[in-house]
């Protein structure tokens, strides 16, 4: 999807699409909730290539890949990108030189989400502001991390893509999941 004005996705799939920025969406002022991106791919922004200003809420990311930044997430730094992202889950996404989960270029903000297993580094670019209640697998970075309430260097326990009672198919936590 190309936007240029607002787009508001609710309860969305959002599966197999390719482009050259955002597999899955580009662009504009993005409103996205309870939704789920899987195997999009592109060169910049495996699901979604943020121009402007997007809010992700309750929404999953798996098995986005690029090129190049961000597997799941390229927040541009030229256009001024703003990402907001809170509860959502982030898994085995990838990118090819940074950012498996998020390449950050601008200004995005992380807040009671699961961010795990992405190849290329869960996060690369400048730093996520942490809004708390996160949890990584990420031995390194932690992708700026640092809240007393984030759960660092452990393993979510993450289920595979299943329909689990909501809009989409998401990934349910396992016993042993923190």
């Amino acid at each position: 999807i190309f936007v240029m004005g607002h787009l508001t996705v609710a309860d969305s799939t959002f599966a197999d699409n390719a482009g050259t920025e955002g597999g899955a969406i580009y662009g504009g002022k993005s409103t996205i909730s309870n939704s789920t991106f899987s195997d999009n791919s592109a060169h910049k922004g495996g699901a979604l290539f943020n121009r402007y200003t997007v809010a992700v809420t309750n929404s999953t990311f798996l098995g986005n890949s690029a090129d190049t930044f961000g597997g799941a997430i390229y927040n541009s730094q030229l256009y001024g990108g703003k990402s907001t992202v809170n509860s959502s889950t982030f898994s085995n996404n990838s990118a090819s030189t940074a950012g498996g989960a998020f390449y950050n270029g601008h200004t995005m903000a992380l807040a009671a989400s699961i961010v795990a297993y992405n190849s290329g580094g869960n996060c690369a670019g400048r730093a996520i502001t942490d809004g708390g209640y996160n949890l990584t697998n990420d031995r390194g970075s932690h992708c700026g991390l640092i809240r007393s309430t984030d759960i660092r260097d452990t393993n979510p326990h993450l289920g595979p893509l299943a329909n689990n009672g909501g809009p989409t198919e998401t990934m349910a936590l396992n016993p042993g999941s923190r």
